[in-house]
């Protein structure tokens, strides 16, 4: 039985966060949230929200608690990661309009925020530009 660390909202579909991971590789940060399995239309959608590579300088390698990233679109000059986020539902797409808030630090978990946009190319109602939204406990690896 896998316990809920929280939700991942994308359109109009609810997921159950299953597990979510922050982690440090030598300046980077990374990020890795799976959701429970659900069926819509007779298809298993079990979304994958990513980041493989958060630089650490931009939050003033004093920890991630109480900051905050966000960006347009990854190819935007202002864009401040050598790495790019994204959505896997039915295929690996960048995610755009994101903010990444980091809360509270508590015993190894720290709380995640993101909310953005991403592509699903699914149907009509699940194309491009879909909204997400993400609140969980992530276990955090430094």
């Amino acid at each position: 039985m896998n316990i809920t660390v929280g939700t991942l909202i994308l359109g109009t579909r609810p997921f159950n966060v299953r597990r979510a991971v922050i982690s440090r590789r030598e300046h980077l940060w990374e990020i890795e949230v799976e959701t429970e399995s659900e069926e819509f239309d007779g298809e298993r959608w079990e979304p994958r929200l990513y980041h493989q590579g958060l630089l650490a300088s931009a939050f003033e390698n004093v920890g991630l608690e109480g900051k905050r990233t966000s960006w347009i679109a990854t190819n935007d000059k202002e864009y401040p990661h050598p790495e790019g986020g994204y959505m896997c539902v039915f295929g690996h797409h960048d995610v755009r309009s994101c903010i990444v808030t980091f809360g509270n630090q508590s015993g190894g978990h720290l709380e995640l925020k993101w909310s953005g946009k991403c592509d699903v190319f699914w149907d009509d109602e699940f194309s491009e530009d879909i909204p997400f939204d993400c609140t969980c406990m992530a276990i955090v690896i430094d």
